[in-house]
């Protein structure tokens, strides 16, 4: 499944879904008409977080999953100040959902911290950086 993607933006967690197809579902003059670009402002310490679909879904014994809520909460925490503890954190809180049902689909997860600079040239290279943190992602397919 193709995720939205979920922000803490300024304290406030949040769902980001732009219009758009998943990548790889149609070809480039499809995908391309149907994306909607949308500009976010970042704050130093704001996080995004990226994730397939088996880590929403992962369900415990009476078949709730996890859902945005439960990862929206974990975005909320102190972890979410760090992207090595969001990603345990995730885990975690997926494990703990599960209450030992074992999972069925592939959970892969991307934390993104903003630390308030563009620190390394791939970055400076494929987003536009602004003082308060702006930034929208180049549509290169190569990055």
């Amino acid at each position: 499944g193709h995720t939205p993607m979920l922000m803490r933006n300024g304290g406030r967690a949040s769902v980001v879904s732009p219009k758009g197809l998943g990548i790889g579902l149609a070809k480039s003059e499809v995908f391309d008409k149907a994306i909607e670009v949308q500009k976010l402002t970042l704050l130093k310490g704001d996080c995004c977080l990226l994730f397939t679909d088996g880590i929403s879904e992962r369900a415990n014994a009476a078949g709730i999953e996890l859902g945005y809520t439960g990862l929206l909460e974990v975005l909320r925490s102190p972890a979410g100040m760090q992207s090595e503890k969001l990603l345990k954190e995730v885990s975690v809180a997926a494990d703990f959902h599960a209450k030992g049902e074992q999972a069925h689909d592939d959970m892969t997860v991307l934390a993104l911290v903003f630390k308030g600079e563009a620190e390394s040239e791939l970055l400076k290279e494929n987003f536009v950086v602004e003082e308060v943190g702006e930034f929208s992602l180049k549509t290169d397919a190569n990055v």
